[in-house]
């Protein structure tokens, strides 16, 4: 049954605890001896992530490639920290290897300043790489539908002094880790401006980004009852 399933999960989690093996041993463990058992949706996203960092080496991981911005400010910078945006690899990708030598590879939609501050993030994180959390302990089976919610509260000490920037600059790395699809940058961005409005009240969230209100009284107060659980968990 379902509990015996989810017993079994959590006696594997405490197993790798305990071993602490490579991410592939974990990742092969729990395709082999799990494979018929349905897994929690909350396994089935850290093996996703744990994929997404199993990466393997590439000769040219340390030659430099160079890259223009919208306002024509340039950059030289390792192909393996480049490739930290999924944009970016796959443009290099795209491109044979004699061209990205030879030419500045045009990044649209993203200005010198903001690409200078993504490129300093994925620098230092390519030389500080946070160690991954295990696997997240399958919670106890209840027939109670409960709400999801992402932690905002695991920001490290050097994520949170990189954005403390001006409202405008934040907003613009969101932009550009978006496009660039670095998900690690904009997952912390994105998590930077929800603990910004965490036990505000809609005026003062209104006031702190400059969001006109274009809610008349009846509809506004419509949406505060519509809305009363958020205030409650605030």
């Amino acid at each position: 049954g379902i509990n015996a399933e989810y017993g079994a999960f959590t006696t594997t989690f405490l197993k790798m605890a305990t071993d602490t093996p490579s991410h592939e041993e974990v990742l092969k463990q729990i395709e082999e001896e799990y494979a018929n058992i349905p897994k929690p949706k909350a396994w089935i996203e850290w093996e996703e992530q744990q994929k997404a960092l199993i990466r393997k080496p590439k000769e040219t991981d340390n030659m430099i490639v160079k890259l223009k911005s919208s306002d024509d400010k340039t950059f030289e910078v390792k192909r393996i920290i480049a490739e930290m945006s999924k944009t970016i690899e796959d443009m290099l990708n795209d491109i044979p290897l004699e061209e990205v030598q030879a030419n500045f590879i045009p990044i649209p939609n993203v200005t010198g300043a903001i690409l200078e501050k993504v490129l300093e993030y994925c620098k230092y994180h390519h030389e500080n790489p946070t160690k991954p959390d295990m696997p997240p302990l399958p919670p106890i089976p209840t027939f109670e539908e409960k709400r999801e919610e992402k932690r905002t509260d695991d920001i490290c000490q050097w994520d949170m002094d990189f954005l403390s920037v001006p409202q405008d600059t934040l907003f613009e790395i969101i932009l550009a880790a978006n496009f660039l699809d670095n998900k690690a940058l904009l997952e912390v961005s994105c998590k930077t401006v929800a603990n910004m409005m965490k036990g505000k009240s809609i005026p003062d969230i209104r006031k702190m980004f400059n969001i006109k209100n274009d809610y008349t009284p009846e509809e506004e107060e419509e949406e505060r009852r519509n809305n009363e659980w958020i205030e409650e968990r605030s």
